[in-house]
């Protein structure tokens, strides 16, 4: 098979299909319906929680008379159930790569709380164990520099597609907790000016309750510090709350509408 001479002298290879075009052109869509939705939502949700459905609006002191009320309320929700219905065909055109991008943050997370829980047990271990150097030196430093891959029988992988297809570097006990079967350290050990670096590593097994607690603790703080889960969460939030306009506008009226006791009523209907 021969290549043309575009292909052969380095240009632009000829594409299998229209999915990744497809997937490129999606992407760049995907911040567009994201912020339709959010002006929807916003503009929607100042309406009800403004106390602005009534037909005079007072704004900075001057009045304006709304004649079509309905009308625009009608036309504000149709804009507003389109920029959803939109953002939601997006979502589910890229959801693989959405998803791959969540489960990515959220893996960096779970490594960097790993690393930093892995760092404080070497410490303990250190102490427990006298990971000693040199004769007369003292322990000052340590820094754990990987945490071991399992065996490959049991590896699993990050992310459905190639570009994070890589292993995650622990196991699993019997028990359902993790088991990294070799944690890495660097020591530094100090005494009268003299130092020496050295290495250790042990074996750290979980319990089942602790793997879920920081299964959970990682996706927390992947939807804190990372954008992959907020920016995909914070407007479908804000519509929701746009959609519970109408409730809170109900409950503002009747709590301004004066209650009447059986008797007020009673002799008011006399």
């Amino acid at each position: 098979m021969e290549l043309d001479d575009d292909s052969a002298d380095g240009g632009t290879p000829p594409v299998d299909d229209g999915r990744t075009l497809t997937d490129s052109r999606a992407r760049e869509e995907l911040p567009k319906q994201r912020r339709f939705l959010v002006l929807a939502s916003i503009a929607l949700s100042a309406v009800y929680f403004l106390g602005l459905t009534g037909n005079t609006w007072e704004i900075s002191g001057a009045h304006l008379e709304v004649a079509r009320k309905d009308h625009a309320l009608i036309a504000l929700w149709i804009i507003w159930a389109w920029a959803l219905l939109r953002y939601l065909q997006r979502v589910y055109e890229l959801w693989s790569a959405i998803f791959d991008d969540v489960e990515l943050d959220v893996y960096a997370e779970d490594e960097r709380i790993a690393l930093k829980a892995a760092t404080r047990e070497a410490w303990k271990r250190g102490r427990e164990e006298n990971w000693a150097g040199p004769e007369g030196t003292t322990l000052v430093k340590l820094q754990v520099t990987a945490l071991s891959k399992p065996n490959p029988g049991s590896t699993r992988f990050v992310g459905r597609t190639k570009s994070l297809n890589f292993p995650i570097p622990y196991g699993h006990s019997p028990s359902g907790g993790r088991v990294y079967h070799n944690v890495y350290v660097r020591t530094v050990h100090e005494e009268q000016g003299r130092s020496a670096t050295g290495s250790q590593s042990f074996r750290w097994e979980w319990s089942w309750w602790r793997t879920r607690l920081h299964s959970i603790r990682a996706v927390v703080a992947a939807g804190w510090r990372l954008p992959a889960i907020s920016e995909h969460i914070a407007p479908l939030l804000l519509a929701l709350l746009a959609a519970c306009g109408p409730l809170y506008d109900f409950r503002r009226h009747e709590a301004a509408v004066p209650q009447q006791t059986d008797c007020t009523a009673y002799f008011a209907a006399g």
